[in-house]
């Protein structure tokens, strides 16, 4: 499980046009989760 100052850091790291249109997923356990930006594109282009 990745600490939340870690997944926050991996997050802020898009500098470049590409990165906005990864989805970073992250184990909790049995299931992912989306942070941030990655729970934005999410939401935004899944549901």
């Amino acid at each position: 499980m990745s600490e939340i100052k870690d997944i926050l850091d991996i997050e802020q790291e898009r500098s470049e046009p590409k990165d906005w249109q990864v989805i970073n997923l992250f184990q909790e356990d049995s299931f992912y989760r989306a942070y941030e930006v990655s729970a934005w594109l999410c939401h935004t282009y899944i549901s």
